[in-house]
C-alpha cells in the first residue's frame, strides 16, 4: 500500500470502482455528506487507485462509521484493518471516546473485522435490510475508543 490519507474533493471520481455494486449507501449519497463539516473520509491507496475507503461522521466525542469498502482484490490482506485503525487513532487523538456502526447480520467478513478491532454488538434492528430479496437484521455495534488504541 502507498498509504492512507484523507480523501480530497478532486479525488471523488476515483471511488467509482469501490461502488460498482448496489449494496449499501450510494456513492452519490455519500458524496453529498462529504460536503458537511462533520464528515471525515479516509482512503487507502495503491498508486493512484484507492483500494479502500471509510466514511465517518463525527460530532463532539462520538464518531460513526457510515460506510466502508475494500476492492475485492485487496480483501483479506489487512487493508481494512489498517484503514480503520488509522482513522480511529486520529479520532482518539482528537478526543473521540466512542465509535458506532451498523452492519448487516449476514456480513460475516465485516463482523469479523469490526470484532477484531474491539467493536461489540449492542443492539439489533430486525428485518432492517433488504439483501438478495430477503429481509436481514442490522447489528448495532459500539467501540469504546481506548479499546481500539491498545490492540
Amino acid at each position: 500500500m502507498d498509504g492512507i490519507r484523507p480523501l480530497q474533493p478532486e479525488e471523488h471520481s476515483e471511488l467509482a470502482p469501490l461502488y460498482s455494486d448496489d449494496s449499501g449507501p450510494s456513492l452519490v449519497a455519500l458524496l453529498s455528506l462529504a460536503k458537511q463539516a462533520t464528515t471525515k473520509v479516509w482512503a487507502s491507496w495503491s498508486g493512484s487507485q484507492p483500494v479502500a475507503v471509510a466514511w465517518f461522521t463525527r460530532v463532539k466525542a462520538q464518531a460513526e462509521l457510515l460506510d466502508m469498502r475494500v476492492l475485492a482484490a485487496h480483501r483479506r490482506q489487512g487493508v481494512g484493518v489498517e484503514l480503520l485503525k488509522h482513522a480511529l487513532g486520529l479520532f482518539f487523538a482528537e478526543g473521540v471516546s466512542i465509535c458506532l456502526l451498523e452492519v448487516r447480520a449476514g456480513n460475516l467478513a465485516a463482523l469479523a473485522l469490526y470484532e477484531q478491532l474491539g467493536f461489540r454488538v449492542v443492539g439489533r434492528r430486525e428485518g432492517y435490510y433488504l439483501h438478495d430479496g430477503q429481509r436481514e437484521d442490522a447489528l448495532l455495534m459500539t467501540l469504546v475508543m481506548t479499546e481500539a488504541i491498545h490492540q
